[in-house]
């Protein structure tokens, strides 16, 4: 299976984008589908803009399970070491730290 994100407009995060990463499928999306992740074109999903290109790009994959299998195994090493609970949580926890440390009444 391949999964298709056609987006030529939109705003927002792609959870679905993620979660078919999560799930091992290759991905082909537009540039804008592809926005606010640092997924690389060619390794973790491949990017295409034009209408031509972009079914190209579907069928191409169609046709050759061992790519689909490479960019799907890509995306689901892409998920876990960014977006996986253990990648996220010392981050979230991260920005509640004060970056400074705080001045006590009486130093």
């Amino acid at each position: 299976a391949v999964y298709v994100a056609p987006l030529r407009m939109g705003g927002g995060t792609r959870f679905k984008l993620l979660e078919a990463m999560a799930m091992r499928k290759a991905i082909v999306s537009t540039t804008v589908g592809a926005e606010g992740f640092a997924a690389r074109d060619g390794i973790e999903l491949l990017v295409a803009d034009s209408p031509s290109s972009f079914a190209d790009t579907v069928i191409t994959l169609l046709a050759h399970e061992s790519k689909r299998a490479a960019l799907g195994e890509s995306a689901r090493r892409f998920v876990e070491n960014g977006y996986d609970w253990s990648a996220i949580v010392p981050r979230v926890e991260a920005s509640y730290r004060p970056s400074e440390p705080r001045l006590e009444i009486g130093d």
